[in-house]
């Protein structure tokens, strides 16, 4: 495809994955990042070395991604970059905040197609019904569910005032290769797996999360960006369509794995406990009508895949 695409956190989990897709479906890529890929997500951009342009800049600095989008002749805009969970009040809000109103004026001034800004269900209240939909009443419980919504109220008062095509995507916890969130249970059980490592630590078996598989999670930006005619909303839920417990994910994991060792204590952790009572199932009937996104990983399948991406790169 003869046009440009430019990602801001490329670099980073999702970023990493969305540019290799990006590249391989033909699209002039550029990451816009503060740093450069390692580890599993260097490995993983390793085939595309030429195909896409790493320019070195941050959120903070304006002229630099206006630059970046003049040089490169960018259409469109993914805009993953981010502080994540974890990080101080203070910096999640100037990077998260102050970094989209750079990223949203520079679209603006610059007069891009489309920006697709990477949102969370961390802007909801806590859960009040479920399947959580996007009219869910939000009050985030987080500095960094803060800085989502307010990025995405920012992109609505771009879209209205300036004419900025803004779309949000809302998504539960992801997980697959190459990420770096140490209370996703998901990644420590498949990874020790591989690794031959055991498993040991103490959750609710029966807690439950909506997991969607980095790979749906792309596929829900490329569907949004090549969506030609109008989106109609500007917010979507993106999630996997369904929830799975502790207690499965190590099942599925020990089914592709028989000599894993996955030792599970019950007991419910004060942030099982808290994401348990924020966080529930995400309705994604709109982004199905609306987007053509149907989920095409299930935890199951997701698990299989991400077992062998990930003993790829341990046996590199």
């Amino acid at each position: 495809m003869d046009e440009t695409v430019m990602v801001t956190g490329g670099s980073g989990f999702v970023g990493a994955h969305l540019v290799k897709t990006l590249a391989e479906r033909g699209y002039k890529v550029i990451n816009f990042d503060a740093v450069g890929p390692s580890g599993f997500r260097k490995w993983l951009l390793s085939g595309i070395k030429g195909q896409v342009i790493f320019r070195d800049g941050s959120l903070l600095d304006l002229p630099a991604l206006l630059l970046a989008i003049k040089q490169g002749e960018v259409k469109s805009l993914i805009h993953l970059g981010a502080l994540l969970p974890g990080s101080s009040p203070m910096m999640t809000m100037k990077v998260n905040v102050e970094g989209t109103i750079n990223v949203l004026e520079a679209a603006r001034i610059m007069d891009l197609k489309r920006v697709i800004f990477a949102s969370s269900m961390g802007v909801y209240a806590p859960k009040q019904y479920e399947p959580v939909d996007e009219e869910h009443p939000k009050l985030p419980q987080t500095p960094y569910g803060s800085s989502k919504a307010a990025g995405e109220f920012f992109g609505f008062n771009f879209a209205s005032e300036y004419g900025v095509d803004f779309i949000a995507l809302r998504f539960p916890m992801i997980y697959g290769g190459g990420t770096y969130l140490p209370f996703l249970y998901v990644i420590d059980i498949v990874e020790n797996a591989v690794k031959g490592v055991p498993s040991k630590f103490e959750t609710g078996l029966d807690v439950s999360y909506d997991y969607i598989y980095v790979k749906d999670v792309v596929q829900s930006y490329i569907l949004t960006l090549e969506t030609k005619d109008k989106i109609p909303h500007r917010a979507y839920n993106i999630g996997s369509g369904q929830i799975t417990s502790v207690r499965r994910t190590a099942e599925i994991v020990k089914s592709f794995i028989p000599k894993a060792i996955i030792e599970i204590r019950p007991g419910m952790t004060e942030i099982d406990s808290s994401w348990a009572r924020l966080f529930g199932l995400l309705d994604i009937e709109r982004a199905r009508k609306e987007l053509r996104y149907e989920p095409k990983y299930d935890m199951r399948s997701g698990i299989e895949d991400y077992i062998k991406e990930f003993k790829a790169f341990s046996e590199k």
